[in-house]
């Protein structure tokens, strides 16, 4: 049997640190890895554009993390009243499979 890689030994046991969380101390692990991992993201766009104001810098976060440039958006659809989501059923109805 071949001896496990470190990284398979580093995953085992990061798996394992995460099996004795509670549930809530996991959320706030991950929510501090986003915050982590939104200012690695911050800087590097600071970096891109020295002079930009923190707005812009925000909004392009914002564009990266969803693909969506808010500068663009139809502010008045955006701001109406959600339509319902319609679901189509696949199977006909009666047809039970």
């Amino acid at each position: 049997m071949n001896p496990p890689s470190r990284r398979s030994a580093a995953e085992e046991l990061q798996i394992e640190i995460f099996r004795r969380m509670t549930p809530a101390q996991r959320v706030d692990c991950c929510l501090r890895w986003t915050q982590f991992t939104c200012e690695l993201a911050r800087s590097a766009i600071r970096q891109e554009h020295p002079d930009w104001t923190q707005s812009q810098v925000d909004r392009e976060l914002g564009r990266r993390i969803t693909g969506i440039d808010v500068a663009t958006l139809d502010w008045e659809r955006v701001r109406r009243q959600p339509e319902p989501l319609q679901t189509e059923d696949p199977t006909p109805a009666g047809d039970g499979t």
